[in-house]
């Protein structure tokens, strides 16, 4: 089992989870990793093609920002699903232009046939690869793995949370994503559920016993109440949340009700949020939650650091 913990605010962000990969059988449970990093690194980026004198001339790249995903549950489907998604957003997506003309991601480029120079992509056509645009990607990758594994064996058993910032605006924005069970039968394709993980709340993946444990902290969840905004009374202090997963705009409310008090964040700064998170994924007595900790951070808008401990 496994277990990561997530909060984040518009300007901080800490994540923390275990090392231990373990496997189950007759009753009996084994370790056979206590140093897996459980939190990925994908920096992101895409090809662009270049047209000069009507042939294709070369691929620039462009760079977009760096994402993170925590994971839980089979290990081989979650190899499967982020080396799928990996292939994608790490370099393999090359723009195209659509028949309509409009950029659009595409695995393969035909260097071979001729091309009107007007091809070029000018800046403000690339996309920007933000969170809505990546997990639109995630959710093929891991809906099409899924469907696969399911077809083969059970309904998949995996969890992430994936987190990074939103361009515009630096914040910490976070998601997370689980298979949904509810209507699925056998042979029908598995869909995944996306939940905003909103600022001052505690997100959970893995071990149920690690997730009882924090969730019943109550000092904890007051304290990571001051992480909200609170003169934001109808969203989550992200800009994120304006979009929906298909990066339409949200209809919002055009006035807002008064925000309630909100404790100090001061109180609760990233360390001690830290700390705490530590204590309850080590603490919850799961013998297959352990091992070497993979801890993320980000503070001041700045850019999430992963360190092991």
């Amino acid at each position: 089992m496994t277990s990561c913990l997530l909060a984040k605010s518009p300007d901080r962000l800490v994540a923390v989870a275990d090392g231990r990969l373990s496997v189950t059988s007759k009753g009996v449970l084994t370790t056979s990793l206590d140093s897996a990093q459980k939190i990925v690194v994908f920096p992101t980026r895409y090809e662009i093609p270049v047209v000069s004198v009507g042939r294709f001339s070369h691929f620039s790249e462009y760079t977009g920002p760096t994402w993170h995903i925590a994971y839980a549950g089979t290990h081989a489907l979650v190899s499967e699903i982020l080396d799928g998604f990996r292939s994608q957003v790490c370099g393999n997506l090359r723009l195209s232009r659509g028949e309509n003309g409009v950029p659009t991601f595409d695995e393969h480029f035909d260097r071979s046939r001729s091309y009107d120079d007007s091809y070029n992509f000018d800046n403000d056509e690339l996309p920007k690869l933000e969170p809505w645009e990546l997990i639109h990607e995630f959710r093929q990758v891991a809906e099409a793995k899924s469907t696969e594994w399911a077809l083969n064996r059970a309904f998949p058993d995996c969890e992430f949370l994936l987190f990074g910032k939103e361009l515009q605006t630096r914040r910490y924005v976070a998601h997370k994503a689980v298979p949904r069970h509810l209507g699925w039968s056998t042979g029908s394709r598995v869909e995944f559920d996306f939940h905003l993980i909103k600022d001052g709340e505690l997100a959970a993946i893995g071990s149920p016993e690690v997730s009882k444990r924090a969730y019943a902290d109550a000092e904890l969840i007051g304290g990571l109440s001051g992480w909200s905004k609170a003169a934001d009374a109808f969203g989550d202090g992200s800009m994120f949340a304006d979009f929906d997963l298909d990066g339409d705009l949200n209809a919002k409310p055009t006035s807002k009700a008064p925000a309630p008090p909100q404790p100090d964040p001061a109180d609760w700064g990233t360390n001690k949020v830290q700390e705490r998170l530590i204590e309850h994924v080590l603490g919850a007595g799961d013998a297959g939650v352990g091992g070497k900790l993979t801890i993320a951070t980000g503070g001041w808008y700045g850019e999430i650091q992963i360190e092991k401990r």
